[in-house]
């Protein structure tokens, strides 16, 4: 008897330390198959995963995506959901309906992308979201030399998170055009996992296990809509964009994102490098 209680102490014990909470609105929902667990896309890029017989919390699910609630999610260590409660909404930024404006990157060389890269900060949090940390890079580069950047959005389908169990659905990095506009041009800057500018497929392989080029496409849906035929997607943008919520709401309802946001960029700073105070917007406010 002691000993089994011991036991259960430290599986308790265990589960709270595994346990995550996550402050976050959903993104989307996808119902599983058969007896594929249901996937809870949050807006933060995490994945929640749902028990394929457990209708009452999808039902909740379904309805706080719904009601674009903000929530606090407590995730176990497999990324089930375990439970979540409604928060109050953290900030609401102002999207401005500005006309599209053409957006022309600049074109550097190799060894401005390896100084831009040198010269993005490395004091970042380690539980800070990508989003952040890329819209910061790109932000204060653009303040040192005007360097006009882009970023790319990497997506994971539906089918690669089920065969991997993998917990993530969208990574963002800068990216920098080198000696020209192609794709054979993109260099990924992305300072967390790469020591230096990365061609696509060197880039992306650090994500995806199965080595699979991922297909590169340019609206929203065209990822949304094809979850079961690719394990991933690229989707490029301007600097200006945060979120893939930007990029949804740029093909759906024509909102063009053609400035930094000084009050998005204060709470970006912040998430990500704790160096300013939260009075910031934050991105993920629908």
């Amino acid at each position: 008897m002691k000993y089994f209680l011991v036991a259960l102490i430290l599986q308790i014990f265990s589960s709270q330390v595994l346990a995550e909470k996550i402050q976050s609105q959903i993104n989307s929902i996808e119902i599983g198959q058969k007896s594929e667990p249901h996937l809870v896309k949050l807006q933060s890029g995490r994945v929640a995963f749902i028990g394929f017989k457990e209708k009452k919390l999808l039902q909740e699910m379904q309805k706080n995506l719904k009601e674009k609630r903000w929530l606090e999610l407590t995730l176990g260590g497999d990324s089930t959901l375990v439970k979540s409660k409604i928060i109050a909404t953290p900030f609401r930024p102002n999207y401005n309906r500005d006309p599209e404006v053409p957006y022309t990157p600049s074109v550097i060389s190799y060894s401005k992308a390896q100084t831009i890269f040198n010269k993005m900060r490395k004091d970042y949090q380690q539980d800070s979201q990508c989003f952040n940390r890329a819209h910061i890079w790109t932000y204060e580069e653009f303040q040192r030399s005007e360097t006009y950047l882009n970023k790319v959005f990497l997506f994971f389908t539906s089918r690669y998170i089920r065969n991997h169990n993998y917990h993530w659905w969208f990574h963002v990095t800068p990216m920098a055009y080198v000696g020209g506009k192609k794709f054979t041009n993109w260099r990924m800057l992305d300072r967390r996992y790469t020591h230096g500018p990365l061609s696509p497929k060197t880039w992306t392989d650090i994500f995806i296990y199965t080595k699979k080029a991922c297909k590169v496409v340019t609206q929203y849906s065209s990822y949304e809509n094809n979850q079961r035929s690719q394990d991933c997607y690229l989707i490029p943008a301007s600097m200006y964009y945060v979120v893939p919520s930007d990029l949804e709401r740029h093909e759906s309802e024509s909102v063009a994102r053609t400035d930094f946001e000084m009050m998005e960029v204060e709470y970006a700073r912040w998430e990500a490098f704790k160096t300013q105070s939260p009075r910031g917007s934050h991105p993920l406010s629908n």
